[in-house]
């Protein structure tokens, strides 16, 4: 008996959406901040429904100099890894292939709907593993120079050109023998600076630092951040 399960997963999917998210002293003087900065960053972004969890972990190192008039110039290595929990959505697939005669679904938003005898020809539940998300590159990496400012306290940070933005990730169902791919999405990452950082003036000048931490509800997902990034001048 044929199960479909393809409807089950997209609906999932797609309330996961795209992952995205928008980027006290006396402030010191950009030739006071002039030198040799080196720096890191860290992200972790999720976006979770009761049935998949999709999103990233990024790890950035990064040097720069700062000129007396406050213009940067530098280079950066940035290492995004994916994540992909669909541990929820499994359980049910489980759950539906022990079923006979019947059918397995959710209220109207859960993001689950697995009828009975609505499947083609490749999707059924007979074999099938469970869903998996693969990546064409597990830790894509994001390397180049850098450019921004240091005025009145505030340090921004760009790359100096265009890089990719996304990751690509193909969602599939995983058959002993075989994989029906469901849907191709891009993970969208933002870049390691995602906000201005501050420089502590009571450091002499030597220390910016800045961090975002945030949660929120947005159509039956759950979406969290957690992004900090700091620099301090060498010489």
């Amino acid at each position: 008996m044929r199960h479909s399960v393809a409807t089950a997963v997209l609906l999932a999917i797609s309330l996961l959406g795209v992952l995205a998210c928008t980027p006290g002293h006396a402030a010191p003087k950009s030739a006071d901040a002039a030198g040799l900065w080196t720096g890191s960053a860290h992200t972790t972004m999720s976006r979770a429904t009761n049935d998949i969890t999709i999103g990233y972990t990024m790890q950035s190192d990064f040097w720069f100099r700062v000129d007396p008039d406050g213009q940067v110039k530098g280079k950066a290595y940035a290492t995004y890894q994916p994540t992909f929990d669909p541990a929820g959505l499994n359980g049910k697939i489980v759950i539906a292939q022990n079923i006979l005669n019947g059918a397995l679904s959710l209220v109207p938003g859960g993001g689950l709907a697995v009828e009975i005898g609505k499947a083609g020809a490749e999707v059924s539940l007979a074999g099938l593993v469970g869903v998996v998300g693969n990546y064409n590159d597990p830790r894509p990496l994001r390397t180049g120079a850098i450019t921004g400012s240091l005025h009145d306290g505030t340090l921004t940070l760009k790359w100096a050109g265009d890089q990719p933005t996304g990751i690509p990730v193909t969602v599939a169902l995983q058959y002993i023998d075989k994989a029906v791919p469901l849907m191709h999405k891009t993970l969208e990452t933002q870049v390691p600076w995602h906000k201005a950082a501050a420089v502590d003036a009571e450091s002499g000048s030597r220390i910016a630092i800045a961090q975002e931490q945030a949660n929120s509800s947005n159509g039956g997902a759950t979406e969290s951040l957690f992004a900090y990034w700091s620099a301090t001048r060498v010489e």
